[in-house]
């Protein structure tokens, strides 16, 4: 699971995926960007994410040993975090299959879309959303059906129309 989290919504569903699956982690940071809180924080990383920077990052590793990547991220300015756009602009993920998880606060629009373009998968990742999942206690769910989307885990029947409500999949 590689991912960026600023305020804990994408670590929280990449630890459940941890726990449910195995998965090794790998978190990517923006020095400089911890603690930005309120204004300061959209300003900032909605700037980076707007026009498309690949700011400095610390984490990560090579992934080339890796067949099945899942990229978490939050969604700011309808895009994808600009930590995942520097890593993935240095790094090829060529033959792994490729999932993904957004975390937004109802602000989704085309951050999927604008993803599975930069990776050149079309329409072909596979993917699921949630709004808020550390605070709407969504986390656990939106790592099943990722990882059921994946074929990490069996497909289980689900009870209950609230949580499907608070999270998509495509």
């Amino acid at each position: 699971v590689l991912y960026h989290s600023q305020d804990g919504n994408t670590r929280k569903v990449a630890v459940e995926l941890k726990h449910l699956t195995g998965a090794d982690l790998v978190e990517l940071r923006i020095p400089g960007t911890e603690g930005l809180h309120g204004g300061m924080k959209y300003i900032r990383l909605g700037f980076m994410a707007v026009f498309g920077l690949k700011p400095r990052i610390s984490g990560g590793r090579d992934l080339s040993e890796y067949d099945t990547i899942i990229i978490g991220t939050p969604v700011w300015a309808g895009t994808f975090s600009p930590a995942l756009r520097s890593y993935l602009s240095r790094r090829s993920l060529y033959g792994a299959s490729i999932g993904a998880y957004f975390c937004h606060s109802g602000g989704l629009k085309s951050a999927p879309a604008k993803l599975a373009d930069f990776l050149n998968l079309g329409d072909n990742m596979k993917y699921a959303t949630a709004r808020e999942p550390k605070i709407n206690n969504t986390a656990r769910e939106l790592a099943d059906l990722i990882a059921m989307k994946m074929g990490l885990v069996e497909k289980k029947e689900k009870k209950g129309v609230e949580t499907r409500s608070r999270i998509r999949t495509r």
